[in-house]
Formats: C-alpha cells, structure tokens, sequence
C-alpha cells in the first residue's frame, strides 16, 4: 500500500507492505532507509488530520533527524512572524526554540509563532529536537528587523537661472539599501534613481514639482514636494531708431530730432539705464530716449535692461554728425614688368555716399571711379603718376600719389651661328641684355634642335651643365649683358639649312611680379657645309698631276705636297668656285717618280 501527504511542500512516499522506502525531498535534500519495520513521521501542520487517530505515524528502527530547517526572516517593526521545523523519528518528539543561543519559556511547539515583533527580538532563532533517543538541533535561523524607510532631510525648492544647473538632494534613515525614483509633476522621470537629481541647462520645460520616492524591501516613503522655478536673464532684442539715418553710417543732420527704441524680455520688472560713449544719461531710464542731435551728444550709445536676475547690454548705436572724406589708406608706389597686372587702391571715412575719381599725372581717368583702379596688363606708357579725390556733400579730400614703374626687363636677348658640318659639331653664341634696374637671380636655356642633334657642352657665367637637354645655370648674375654659348653634336647625313631656336627662361628678384619670364630670340638659320674630298687625281701624256677637290662654294683651300714626307711644300691657295670644285694642276711632277698631295681649309 502506497500513501502520499503534502506539508508544506515536503512530499513523502510510505510502504508499509514488506520492505520499506520513506523518501524526503526537500531543498535538494534525500534521505532513504531501507528494511525497517516500523517508521515514526511527525507530521504537524498536515493538510489531512485523518492521517491518524492521534495525528502520529508509528514506527521503530528510524534515528532522529530534521527535514525542514527553519528560514531566515526579513521583516519590519511590529509584523508577525513565524520559525517552523519538521523532523523524523520515534515519537514522543520534544521540541525548545532558542534565542541568540537561550532557550525561549515556554516556546516547545514544533511552529514559533512571534506577533508584533520588536527591535529587540532581531536575532538568531534555532530549535531543539529530541526523543528518548536523542536530540539535534536545527540550523540558526536569522531574523532580520529592517525599518521602513523615513525622509530625514526632504529636497528644498529652488530658483535658477534659465541655462544654469539645478539639483535636488534627499536624505532617508531606515532599512539600507534604499532605492529612489523622482518625480516631475507627478510622473517618474526616466534614469532618476540616486539620491540626487542634478538637471544641467534648466529650461521652461524643467519648471514644476519635485519630489521623491525612497523605498527598501518592507516599505517606502515619498518627501514633500519641491518646487523649481526657471528664472529669465534680460535680452535684447532690438534697438531701433526714429528716423533711420539720412547718411550713411548712423548719420544725422545736426539739429535731428531721434528717437533710440530697445525691445528687451525677461522676468519684469525690467529697468532701463541708457548710456553715451559708456557715460549714464541722467533720466534716460525708459525702454526709448529721445533727443535733438547736436556737435556735443554725437557718439555710441547702448542701453542696460536690469532684472531682479542680472542685466544686458546691448550693442552700441553710433550717432554720428556729417563729415567730409578723410583718406585712412593711401595708394602705394609699384615697380613691375611690362604686361603685369596692376591694382591701386584708397580708403577713406566721411558721411556716405563718398565718390571717387583716379588721376593719371594729373588728368583725370575715364571710368576710373571705384575705390580701386588697375589695369590688366600694364604697357610701357602705363608708368607715371596716379592719385584719387574722394569727395562727398561735405567735402572732398586728395590721395599722396603713387608712382607706377613699367620695366622693360629683357632689353634683348639673342643668338649667333652661321654653318654646320655633318657630322661634326656647331657651337651657338647666346646674349641676354636686361635693364639696370633688375637683378637676374637665375636663368636656363632650353634649345630647340633638329632632330638628331644633341646638346653636349656649355660655356659662360654661372656655371651651366648641361641636364635633360637643357643648360642650367647657378645665380646670381653680375654680368649684363649676360654672354654664355652652347655646343651641339651634328650627326651625318645631315645637309642644307636647319634652323635653331634658344628658348631662355629667367627670373629676376625685387619685384612685385616675380614669376620666370620667357625669352624668344628670332629662329637662327644655319647652313650646312660639305666635307671636303678628292674628285679626281691624274697624270696627262705629258707628265702634269691634274687634281680636283669638291668643297664648300666660295671657301679657300690650300694645296700642299711633299715626296718624302720630310715637309709640305704650298702649291696653291684657291677659292671654289659656285659649285664647290677646285682644280689644281702640278707641272712639277714630271720628274718626281712619286709624289703626294693633301688639301686644307684656309
């Protein structure tokens, strides 16, 4: 036969038919015994008293032991409480609470009931347990008596400035930990969980009703209400004034009647204090302020709104009388190439509208009616002398002048070369002639040839090399002109005229435009010459050497002999003739059983 009983939540399985189980499970915990005869379980607290006549269960064979321990307790001042222990073995069971280790009068129930607890019953709770066996003692059960939470130091109302930080602190006795949560108008505001509440940058839409709710595990409490108020700074919003100004800037005729306004806000009341040039103006305390213009109350007056935050100032308006031009930056002298761009320019003050007329030596300018004047690109005759009148209703007032310099930089650059020879070499002869007024700070040649030839040496000042095609040469310059020449390599087959161009790129320094400039010689033609050779060398009947050489037309050429080669002797000097032929005839050789013969350029 199987029977199940419940007790608070400790299930228990009994066989008494041969062998026998009782299995208890409780926390975790289980307990078996197996062959016993008889088995004693007390069961107090029972859903069913029917279990048996005497609410015991008899049995024999089991030792003594707990089940049920009794359970820690967390409770505050005045609730009820209770301890209850569930043990196993042969009855009678005999039960003694203890207190902090003493034992309690009368307290000999298996359940401690304790009504309306006190501060000093707070402590540690263990029972007794015995039989005519023996006895065991429960594990300390601890009962811990936590005060609801009390507001001891509640969140004070404040006044803040719109911008500024505000923050509410509460303080609490009772039951730690404490938990808080604050309230706006009564609503939880989200993440406002710690005992302060700090608002940076208060806005109207943090004004309201503060308070807070502190609580721990047996209860809570709520602070009274505070109160924040979002205060408002003066700002102004406007000044105005009556009439608007006749000129310009802020320019009144004397004897104008004006009338300066400000539109400010904030918290009322506000108070005005108007001012002159930073000077109070006795009775000038209204939101306006009126008076008539004359020579002793022109300058910068603003105006201070007070409140019972604090104060603004605002931004000065400038009553000024008319006033003739008066030149605050002057034209400045100019020294630059021809073809550069070219800009002057003045500044003046005076009582809008000012006008303005440039001069050139002394005539006036067409058009040239702007505070600034310049010309794209200056020509030569562009130099000489520029002033401005600045003029207006109350007067007029002439620039220093400023004297425009037009250089001609490269007073000529050019190249020289008549002939080449292919294959052979031609060296060009280059000049570049500047004006005194510069200083020539570096320079490079880049030649233009046919193709085929190449550059391979430079000659001149400044130590050029020859790099990439191209001569380069170390300034500073002290020459001037300046003279250099370049070589070239011509290769064969080369013939006729070819032409040369000697691009030549220059800086100079001191200035005002001083970017590389570009010179341009005109192309240089050369003509190519021929090599010299024997046409023919003979022997007529007679014994006469017949000889003939093709050359360059119009260019001398020498002819020499020897026999032993011991010296040259001159035969001739002839020019060639318009087709490059020479023709020598040698009656010397009649008796010579050899001779020989060789020809030179004059």
């Amino acid at each position: 036969m199987r029977t199940w009983q419940r007790w608070l939540g400790l299930a228990i399985s009994l066989n008494l038919a041969g062998w026998l189980s009782a299995e208890v499970v409780s926390n975790n915990l289980t307990r078996e015994r197996e062959n016993a005869e008889d088995l004693s379980i007390v069961a107090f607290g029972f859903d069913d008293p029917a279990l048996a006549s005497d609410g015991l269960i008899r049995a024999a064979g089991i030792s003594l032991q707990i089940l049920i321990q009794p359970l820690n307790q967390v409770a505050k001042l005045g609730d009820n409480v209770s301890f209850d222990v569930a043990a196993l073995g042969a009855e009678p069971l005999y039960y003694q609470w203890r207190f902090n280790g003493a034992s309690l009068s009368g307290e000999t129930n298996y359940a401690l009931q304790l009504n309306g607890i006190t501060t000093n019953q707070a402590g540690s709770y263990s029972v007794v347990v015995s039989n005519l066996a023996g006895s065991v003692t429960s594990a300390v059960a601890r009962l811990s008596i936590i005060a609801s939470p009390s507001i001891l130091v509640a969140p004070q109302s404040q006044a803040v400035v719109q911008g500024a930080q505000a923050m509410f602190i509460v303080g609490a006795t009772g039951g730690e930990p404490f938990s808080y949560q604050w309230e706006l108008n009564g609503l939880p505001i989200p993440g406002a969980n710690s005992l302060t509440l700090i608002i940076t940058n208060v806005q109207d839409a943090d004004a309201g009703s503060y308070r807070v709710v502190v609580s721990n595990v047996v209860g809570a409490a709520w602070s009274d209400p505070a109160t924040l108020t979002v205060l408002h700074l003066p700002s102004i919003d406007e000044l105005q004034t009556d009439p608007l100004p006749l000129y310009a800037p802020s320019t009144w005729p004397i004897g104008q009647t004006i009338t300066l306004s400000a539109t400010a806000t904030g918290d009322p009341p506000l108070v005005y204090q108007w001012s002159r040039n930073d000077e109070p103006i006795a009775e000038a305390t209204n939101a306006f302020y009126v008076f008539n213009l004359e020579t002793t109350n022109a300058g910068a007056y603003r105006v201070t709104v007070t409140n019972r935050v604090g104060s603004a100032l605002s931004q000065p308006i400038s009553v000024n009388l008319p006033a003739g031009p008066q030149i605050t930056t002057q034209p400045k002298s100019q020294v630059l190439f021809v073809g550069s761009p070219v800009f002057f320019n003045v500044a003046a003050t005076g009582t809008s509208p000012l006008s303005y007329q440039w001069f050139f030596n002394g005539v006036e300018f067409p058009f040239a009616t702007n505070p600034g004047f310049g010309l794209a690109s200056a020509p030569i005759f562009a130099g000489g002398d520029y002033s401005a009148v600045v003029a207006n209703d109350f007067g007029s007032a002439t620039s220093e002048i400023a004297t425009l310099t037009v250089i001609v930089p490269i007073l000529s650059a050019s190249h020289a070369g008549s002939s080449y020879r292919s294959p052979g070499t031609t060296t060009i002869a280059c000049q570049l002639d500047y004006a005194k007024e510069v200083s020539l700070i570096s320079l490079v040649c880049r030649p233009v040839l046919p193709a085929g030839w190449m550059l391979v040496s430079a000659h001149g000042p400044g130590q050029p090399q020859v790099v990439n095609d191209t001569v380069v040469f170390a300034g500073p310059f002290t020459n001037n002109p300046l003279t250099f020449s370049y070589t070239v390599n011509v290769p064969a087959n080369q013939g006729g005229t070819n032409e040369v161009q000697s691009i030549m790129e220059y800086r100079f320094a001191g200035l005002l435009n001083p970017a590389t400039q570009t010179a341009l010689p005109d192309r240089l033609s050369l003509t190519g010459e021929t090599l010299a050779r024997w046409t023919a060398i003979f022997t007529d009947a007679q014994g006469v050497c017949h000889l003939e050489l093709a050359g360059t037309a119009g260019r001398g050429y020498i002819l020499e002999t020897t026999s032993e080669f011991t010296g040259w002797l001159v035969l001739a000097t002839t020019n060639a003739n318009s087709a490059g032929r020479v023709a020598w005839v040698d009656p010397g050789a009649t008796d010579q059983p050899h001779r020989f013969y060789r020809a030179r350029e004059q």
